[in-house]
């Protein structure tokens, strides 16, 4: 029997979004808000009830309020790298929102013939949470902008 769970994560504004600890796990990869409006790409290293401990790209660390950091969004450039392995494939969907012409994809795991998940997500965070619910242990790297 095929257990199928679908998940429709929220959809966010793209500018001015912050981050709540539940939104967070250890690995994911964010963007750190910086003064001036510039943000950094940094990865989560541990998670506390108000902030969060974070490693940039270059190895420095540091811990900031949850509130200062934000999603980084999925681009179909980051789906493409993602290899599918025996047993699993990962298929997806370049959408747009009609109201805003916001990006979104439409996400299909399958692991095994007994694990799918179905799901819309926009952030390189949420693709991270839906691999490891389906058992996936990936690491996502990304190229420097």
């Amino acid at each position: 029997m095929r257990n199928i769970l679908y998940f429709c994560s929220t959809k966010h504004e793209q500018k001015n979004i912050t981050m709540e600890t539940k939104d967070l796990m250890i690995g994911d990869l964010v963007r750190k808000l910086e003064r001036g409006g510039h943000s950094i790409p940094v990865k989560i290293i541990a998670i506390y009830e108000h902030n969060a401990d974070y490693e940039t790209e270059d190895g420095h660390t540091g811990c900031m309020s949850i509130h200062g950091y934000e999603p980084r969004l999925l681009t179909p450039k980051i789906l493409e790298r993602i290899q599918s392995e025996p047993n699993m494939a990962i298929e997806w969907d370049d959408r747009k929102t009609e109201e805003t012409g916001e990006d979104w994809y439409e996400l299909r795991i399958h692991n095994g013939p007994d694990t799918a998940l179905c799901l819309q997500i926009r952030y390189i965070h949420e693709l991270q949470h839906a691999l490891r619910l389906c058992g996936i242990d990936k690491e996502i790297e990304l190229c420097r902008n």
